[in-house]
């Protein structure tokens, strides 16, 4: 039996590529913007810092939103830890991507779906006297979070450099940038399911008032969803999302 170039050739392509397309997978944008802000007080007790913190930002035509309360607690000069509880609304996770019947698929609306974290977090600190203006920390937070609602954990390893504008011994500005890297624990089939840089510019209005304006870049890893599982599909994409914050925070 004689076999046609053109035969074979088919059966190449063919056999590289997948068994079947998958139909269900995520319909996101490439990018993605969103904006929000947050209002934080922060009361000082001795090495403790007590910290209360509301935040709200759009998440596609949703929006997410949360309560946090917790506090640091300064163990050694250069070392902080701290213990938060957050209550939060709007989250979204791999299996939020639901068949809505008759074939179609969308994120579920999480906008009421509240949920309880706890996280705690150690965040070593030093100075870089060898920068040219001497006034640069480097902070190295490591949080770990559990999710009471989806019993899924995560670690964040979010290292930072701030620099310290300081005039006659008060503070006036500072301003931030590093890199976060979120590990997932027991879910997801990515090492790192999200990470990105990101900046942030505090400014000092008054011993009481500061202003902070923030941004970052993260690239995110969606898995396979369970309804998107049961139709035998599998999927493995990611995102780049854009987001500005605005913040107020009142120091005591």
């Amino acid at each position: 039996m004689k076999v046609s170039v053109l035969t074979v050739l088919i059966f190449l392509i063919l056999s590289v590529l997948p068994a079947s397309a998958s139909h269900h997978e995520p319909e996101a944008e490439d990018i993605t913007f969103e904006y929000g802000g947050r209002a934080a007080l922060v009361y000082d007790i001795g090495d403790f810092n007590i910290l209360g913190e509301l935040q709200v930002y759009t998440q596609g035509s949703d929006f997410f939103k949360s309560l946090t309360l917790g506090a640091y607690y300064r163990l050694h000069q250069n070392i902080k830890l701290g213990l938060f509880y957050r209550f939060q609304a709007g989250a979204r996770y791999d299996d939020d991507w639901i068949s809505l019947g008759d074939g179609d698929w969308g994120w579920a609306d999480t906008s009421d779906r509240w949920e309880h974290l706890l996280t705690a977090d150690i965040s070593p600190r030093f100075l870089m006297p060898f920068l040219p203006g001497r006034n640069y920390v480097l902070t190295l937070r490591t949080r770990y979070t559990y999710n009471f609602f989806n019993q899924q954990q995560k670690i964040l390893f979010k290292p930072d450099i701030t620099w310290f504008l300081i005039i006659d011994r008060q503070p006036v500005l500072n301003a931030s940038v590093g890199y976060g890297l979120y590990f997932p624990l027991n879910f997801g089939d990515t090492l790192v399911y999200e990470h990105g840089p990101y900046l942030n510019v505090m400014y000092h209005l008054s011993d009481l008032i500061k202003i902070e304006l923030s941004g970052e870049y993260s690239t995110i890893f969606w898995s396979t969803s369970e309804d998107s599982l049961s139709a035998g599909d599998l999927y493995l994409i990611d995102t780049h999302r854009y987001r500005m914050s605005l913040g107020l925070v009142f120091k005591l």
